[in-house]
């Protein structure tokens, strides 16, 4: 799977002319947007990154759909305090994901994207307020006790559905 995704950027980067970008903008939801290297970079944390909330969770939608949700819920959650992961929720999170890739992936990993861990717990960061927000939402969509995994996915794309309706939101691309 490691392989696959370092395949994947290496492609993304590949395809740049020398007179082009190396990067593009896919979408723009809000004042937020979604990049080539977002997707690529998604690819390759999705195969570490075990998360059990929406839309991290949802395996079976494309990449390019989680990120949309995910910019289109961090605009939506702002920068309420309610949803604010701790230091030490963050580097347990971080810690995980090192434990899951191993240091020598790991290591290979930060030196592919030119990321140190500190990059990658601000990108955690953003990614727990979107859990939280998700989660937070979808409770009160939720029968008192409780529903199948197949229940919260239903009732999440039904709720993303409607959010998409009410942000701005333009394809860009890919180019």
């Amino acid at each position: 799977m490691l392989t696959a995704a370092l395949l994947a950027i290496s492609l993304v980067r590949a395809r740049a002319a020398d007179d082009a970008p190396t990067d593009a903008i896919v979408w723009q939801i809000g004042s937020r947007v979604v990049t080539l290297s977002d997707v690529a970079l998604e690819e390759a944390l999705a195969a570490w990154d075990t998360a059990s909330a929406a839309p991290w969770n949802l395996r079976d939608r494309p990449v390019e759909d989680r990120l949309v949700d995910a910019a289109l819920l961090r605009e939506r959650a702002g920068d309420s305090t309610i949803y604010r992961p701790s230091p030490t929720e963050v580097a347990t999170r971080l810690r995980t994901l090192r434990l899951a890739a191993g240091e020598t992936s790991w290591d290979a990993f930060l030196r592919q994207w030119g990321l140190r861990d500190t990059d990658v717990e601000a990108m955690l960061f953003r990614r727990m307020v979107v859990e939280r927000y998700a989660l937070r939402a979808l409770a009160a969509r939720l029968p008192v006790g409780g529903t199948s995994p197949e229940g919260v996915a239903t009732a999440y794309t039904a709720w993303v559905t409607e959010l998409r309706a009410e942000v701005p939101m333009q394809r860009m691309g890919p180019p």
